[in-house]
């Protein structure tokens, strides 16, 4: 069987810049001294749920190992006209990014939200306590798609 071709997958999702993710890292392990940072980025590369003190967390590392790129979308349709954070003028977003997927899995022609402010309530009850106060969630929410080539 040949196996060689486009694969990929897309969905809702929160994420972190590089810079942002050491950020993340460093906060978590200073509140969770029961980890090491080796720990921490195994869970990420890996998509572990992680234990803290105050709850379970569960995000994925997105690399050049794994995809060939990477493209977001903005929610954002509104007059102000919020742009993704680190997103280039293609929406192409960059190697190295950390995601939080939604709960709810969009259907096929639907979102399973019904408003941008529960979509990003729930990205706060799990990462507020750990990102900065002045966090833009809108500009890091999006919804990405993933694309890498299969060769056998």
């Amino acid at each position: 069987m040949n196996n060689t071709g486009w694969t990929g997958w897309t969905e809702d999702v929160l994420y972190l810049l590089p810079d942002e993710v050491e950020d993340l890292k460093k906060t978590i392990l200073s509140r969770n001294p029961n980890f090491t940072e080796d720990e921490l980025d195994d869970c990420f590369d890996l998509c572990q749920r992680i234990q803290l003190k105050d709850g379970v967390l569960q995000m994925m590392r997105l690399d050049d190992s794994m995809y060939d790129g990477i493209f977001g979308s903005s929610y954002m349709l509104d007059d102000d006209g919020v742009e993704l954070a680190g997103a280039d003028s293609t929406g192409a977003l960059p190697f190295g990014i950390l995601v939080l997927s939604a709960e709810k899995p969009r259907t096929l022609f639907d979102t399973q939200y019904s408003s941008l402010e529960e979509l990003e309530t729930e990205y706060k009850s799990k990462l507020a306590t750990y990102l900065p106060e002045d966090f833009d969630w809108r500009a890091h929410m999006a919804h990405i798609q993933c694309a890498e080539y299969l060769e056998d």
